[in-house]
């Protein structure tokens, strides 16, 4: 299974907007039309479907944050049809290679809200570690390049 992300145009909006994550998740993850009306007032955020083969499993934005110049994801959601399939921490892999090479910061951010056990989860699999700094609820977490 190759997992892809492509920027989220116009022929595809519709289709990431009904991206839906589990009932008992809408509290830790970002709805994808927020994500992209942020994305749409803020210059360095990019918005990416994620795709499993040819199918539109999911969503993830990442952008310099304006306050401190920081790289960090934004956001990463997987419909909830297709979660428990490891699509979650493949497309954060993708996502951290895409980074790589399209910036080749020293380290990208995440914050992670304190209840989202499974966010945890995934990313500390990826090579993110809390960073110690706590902001509104929210862990920060740092994968180091």
């Amino acid at each position: 299974m190759a997992i892809t992300l492509a920027e989220v145009t116009y022929d595809i909006v519709e289709q990431v907007v009904a991206l839906k994550v589990r009932e008992d998740q809408k509290d830790l993850v970002r709805d994808p039309r927020q994500s992209l009306n942020i994305a749409a007032s803020e210059q360095d955020l990019r918005a990416l479907a994620i795709y499993a083969d040819e199918v539109l499993v999911g969503f993830c934005m990442y952008g310099t944050d304006e306050e401190d110049g920081r790289i960090s994801v934004q956001s990463l959601m997987i419909d909830a049809a297709f979660q428990g399939k490891g699509y979650s921490s493949l497309a954060l892999q993708a996502l951290i290679e895409r980074v790589r090479e399209e910036r080749n910061p020293a380290a990208l951010y995440a914050d992670i809200l304190k209840d989202n056990g499974a966010a945890e989860r995934i990313f500390s699999k990826s090579g993110f570690s809390k960073t110690g700094e706590e902001q509104n609820g929210e862990l920060e977490w740092m994968y180091r390049y």
